[in-house]
């Protein structure tokens, strides 16, 4: 499932084009290729997900300044700091 259908099946974040924050409360995230579409996005905050790899939203070109998660073992309270 890819962030951009998590993030559909989510009603509050059906308007997320242009927006700064979101938060996704759904199914484990495996693709992290969509977030190219949010170049707005600064914070991302995860609930009851799991990311399948930190590495791939650390190389995205994006300024996202906070992902969080419920997930400690797979983020430890990690904050990315991308373009600033």
């Amino acid at each position: 499932m890819t962030l951009i259908e998590c993030l559909l099946k989510n009603k509050e974040t059906l308007d997320f084009e242009g927006r700064e924050e979101i938060d996704v409360c759904c199914e484990p995230i495996y693709c992290f290729e969509d977030l190219y579409r949010f170049k707005s996005l600064r914070s991302l905050r995860v609930y009851g997900t799991e990311f399948n790899s930190i590495a791939d939203i650390c190389e995205l070109d994006l300024q996202i300044l906070n992902i969080e998660s419920t997930n400690v073992k797979t983020l430890r309270g990690m904050s990315i700091q991308k373009n600033l």
